[in-house]
This record gives structure tokens, sequence and C-alpha cells, in this order.
């Protein structure tokens, strides 16, 4: 009876740490992904049917709720580096104009403007040298039923050398950007 007991925790030990050893494929259609080269890594995520590139030096953190990322050098808090936030949310029914005519909105700042912009093949918003704690840009694209959001912040040329990080950062990401099958 202790041998069937031990035996059953050991089997339940085991199946545990396989699970929270499992790598899962992070999406179904691989294919579409951009290949990493020595310079770049990739991100995929199926809850957001995207994959893209990013330069090594940053770390990828995907939100708890799936529903974004963050991308830093060595911390988050990091002020001697660009920082790079996905978000996305369901569109609930609104057009990219209109997702975008309300973040200019939300800034309130007289002399911030969209550009078209194309990611992923699909158009796209381009918000550039929006204000906040750091000088950032913004792309918005509406893909399906889902806005997503792009910021790289640190983009102002009072950055300096931070700022050409920051360009090297968004170029990387829009350039490589590509919808998955979920």
């Amino acid at each position: 009876m202790k041998r069937t007991f031990f035996n059953v925790v050991c089997l339940a030990l085991v199946l545990a740490l396989m699970a929270c050893g499992r790598s899962e494929t992070p999406n179904s259609d691989t294919a579409a992904c951009p290949t990493p080269t020595a310079e770049t890594k990739l991100y995929s995520s199926a809850e957001l049917a995207i994959c893209f590139l990013y330069p090594t030096a940053y770390t990828a953190n995907p939100s708890a709720d799936g529903r974004g990322a963050e991308l830093y050098v060595t911390a988050i808090s990091n002020t001697e580096a660009p920082l790079a936030l996905l978000t996305s949310e369901p569109t609930d029914g609104r057009t990219l104009e209109e997702i975008t005519a309300q973040r200019l909105a939300d800034y309130a700042f007289p002399d911030a403007t969209a550009e078209p912009f194309t990611l992923g093949s699909t158009p796209a918003s381009l918000l550039k040298d929006l204000p906040g704690q750091d000088i950032n840009q913004r792309v918005v694209i509406v893909h399906g039923d889902t806005v997503y959001d792009l910021v790289v912040y640190r983009t102002s040329a009072d950055y300096g050398a931070i700022a050409d990080e920051a360009a090297v950062l968004f170029e990387t990401i829009t350039t490589s950007w590509a919808f998955v099958a979920p």
C-alpha cells in the first residue's frame, strides 16, 4: 500500500515537472514568422497571433494576461536604453480611424498627428513625438477584431544615442512584423 502511494506521488510529481518545463510551439503558422539572425531574436505569440524580430540585447517579457509584452534591456526601469511596450485589446467594432482619433485625443497635445503606416502589410497609423515621461512614438493597427498598440519610448533626438537605439528597435520590430494563424 505504501509503495502504491509512493508511486502515485512520484508519478504526479514527474507529470507536474514535465508540465512546467514543457515547450509549446508559440504559434501554428511558424512559416510566416521571420527567421532570427545573429543580431535578432524572435518574439512569437499564439494568443496575439503575431511574431516579429527584436535586437538580441533586449528581453521580451509577455504580459501576465497574454495581451501584450515589454521589451527592455537589463530591466524595465532602465532609462539608459529604449523601451517598447506592446498591448492589444478588442476593437469593439471601431475602425482604425476611430481608434487613432481616440489615441490622439487621449494625448490632448495639439501638435500630435497621425501618419499612414504599414505593419505586416496591413494599414496602420504612426503617431510620432508623443509626450509623456519619455517622448515616444506609437503604431496603432487593427487586424481582425484586435487593436494592437506598439509604443517605443525615448525616441526624441534629445536622447542622443538612446534615440538611435530606439530607431533600430522600432525598425527591427516593424519591418519584420507578421500576423500568424492562432
